[in-house]
């Protein structure tokens, strides 16, 4: 059973369902009106859990651009250096019922179905001078379900 808690934030402006256990310790970092400001959300798979593990995050940013491309290339290097694992592949997109300018990340390391390899995929979304990074990584056995549900859950709020 994966337990799950829903997150609503009401500064950053979004809500997600997040699988197993979540993080009580949200990061911030930057004060109010810096040209920088982010905070990070976490969970991770439920103890006792043995057949792989997952981790799930959402980090905003607030920035003082903005330039589509300029955010999005600041996601990805951002969520390559976070996740430390090779880039597979990226698809420009857009996001929700605004279609706001998005980019969805793959990542892989190690040989399909060996049982360590690391996968990942990060999703990328620009609202304004606004940046949500929403990633999610598994070993071991296939949790793609698990990851859909929680891509699904995410929503950038009015």
């Amino acid at each position: 059973m994966v337990s799950a808690r829903i997150v609503e934030d009401e500064h950053y402006k979004f809500r997600a369902d997040f699988p197993g256990n979540v993080s009580e310790r949200v990061e911030d970092f930057g004060a109010r009106g810096a040209p920088l400001t982010w905070r990070l959300y976490t969970s991770s798979s439920p103890d006792g859990q043995t057949t792989g593990s997952y981790n799930a995050a959402v980090k905003i940013f607030d920035t003082d651009t903005t330039d589509v491309r300029q955010l999005l290339a600041a996601g990805e290097n951002d969520a390559v250096q976070s996740l430390g694992i090779p880039l597979l592949g990226r698809k420009d997109g857009s996001f929700g019922a605004e279609k706001l300018p998005s980019m969805t990340l793959s990542f892989q390391s190690g040989a399909d179905g060996s049982g360590g390899a690391v996968k990942g995929r990060v999703l990328l979304v620009v609202k304004g001078s606004r940046l949500y990074e929403v990633s999610f990584t598994y070993r071991g056995s296939d949790h793609s379900a698990v990851e859909t549900k929680f891509f699904e859950s995410f929503e950038i709020l009015k």
